[in-house]
């Protein structure tokens, strides 16, 4: 009796078995190309000197409130030029000479406004006084007046060893604590 073979290599089934292997060696090669090629854009590279600069904000936010601070802002606008004006109510002396306050949207980068305020001479310490304009430099940025999305807007004020966060709450005027 004779029976004709084939090679093996002209048989179904040793390809057949060979085919699941094969497509788990291509399929990992494929994922390690996607793993060295696409880094994870979460992780920040500075990642060490940002957590510092954090604790450094905490720390100022909590200086804040062991002197009591509160504070209100008021502003003709938000547009160049235009004038802000913040109270800042303490429990203790409040020393400092200048004040930073920046109008941030979450979602809008480019209508921050930043501004440094110059105390007003004679300002009790306890109420001080701080008014300046919002810089030339800065970036129009629509009114928050009468905008459905003004309760958006954060507003920062920093002062020397403080600082202090709070929301837009109606035209012209954001309080802080």
């Amino acid at each position: 009796m004779q029976t004709d073979t084939l090679p093996w290599y002209r048989e179904p089934w040793p390809w057949l078995l060979m085919a699941g292997p094969a497509l788990a060696v291509v399929a990992s090669l494929g994922s390690a190309y996607l793993a060295v090629q696409g880094a994870d854009p979460i992780i920040e590279d500075h990642y060490y000197e940002r957590g510092l600069d954090i604790n450094a904000t905490l720390r100022r936010v909590q200086q804040a409130a062991d002197l009591g601070i509160h504070a209100s802002v008021e502003y003709d606008g938000v547009q160049r030029g235009e004038s802000v004006w913040v109270r800042v109510r303490s429990t203790q002396a409040i020393h400092d000479t200048a004040l930073q306050v920046r109008l941030v949207h979450p979602a809008r980068a480019g209508a921050d406004q930043t501004a440094v305020l110059g105390r007003v001479p004679n300002s009790p310490d306890t109420n001080a006084e701080f008014t300046g304009q919002w810089p030339q430099s800065a970036p129009v940025a629509p009114e928050l007046a009468n905008r459905p999305d003004a309760i958006n807007w954060r507003i920062a004020l920093q002062g020397s060893d403080w600082q202090v966060e709070g929301d837009a709450q109606g035209r012209n005027e954001i309080s802080a604590r």
